[in-house]
Formats: structure tokens, sequence, C-alpha cells
């Protein structure tokens, strides 16, 4: 089974049907979510401007405030770090366990437009 999950559009397709779904819950930094069951492989794509906070050690800062403390005689700094914005990259998912529930809301959208 190929599932393919597009956040922004509120649609989940399964097979090449697709069908919208509720997906208020998804993490808002995810633009679309693909799995093939067959391979137990998938790929979350995340919008592109979605950046995380790492901590990151600054070395010229490092090296520059050395610098100062050998000059002033004064007791050398130890590591400096900042924070600095990654942005996130696609990233592999191997478990269909959290596409699950959005196969079964994707089945439930079925079976309410029967009724």
């Amino acid at each position: 089974m190929k599932v393919s999950i597009i956040r922004p559009d509120n649609m989940v397709v399964v097979d090449g049907v697709g069908r919208e779904v509720d997906l208020s819950d998804l993490d808002p930094a995810i633009h679309a979510i693909q799995f093939d069951s067959s391979t137990d492989k998938g790929e979350i794509e995340y919008v592109p401007e979605t950046t995380e906070l790492v901590e990151e050690r600054d070395l010229e800062a490092e090296r520059e405030a050395t610098r100062t403390a050998r000059k002033q005689n004064k007791r050398e700094p130890g590591p400096i770090t900042r924070r600095v914005p990654r942005p996130r990259g696609n990233r592999g998912i191997t478990n269909f366990g959290n596409v699950a529930v959005y196969v079964a809301r994707w089945r439930a959208a079925e079976k309410s437009k029967e009724k």
C-alpha cells in the first residue's frame, strides 16, 4: 500500500485514491509524508522555511576570546556555543504506526460518504 499525506490540503492518498481527512493534529512543520508499506520505507517532507535551533560551537569566538585572555594574562575561556537555525531536511521513516492513524481516517471518510 502506498500512502501520501499532504498536510496543507488535508488530503490522504492511498494507492492513488485521495480523500479529505482531518490532519489538524499533524505537526505544522510537516508538509507531506510518503510511505510504502511493501518496503516499510517512507519520507517526511518538512515545510522549507521551518528551522530548528541547534547548539553549535563558535570556534572563531573561542579563538578570539583565547587571544584576548592571553594578552590580558587572564584565564582562558572554555567552549563558546551559540544557537543557530538549521533548516530541516527530509527524513526517512520506517514505521507504519504513525501513518496508520491517517489511513484509518481515510477509510472512515469513505464510509461517511456512503451514508
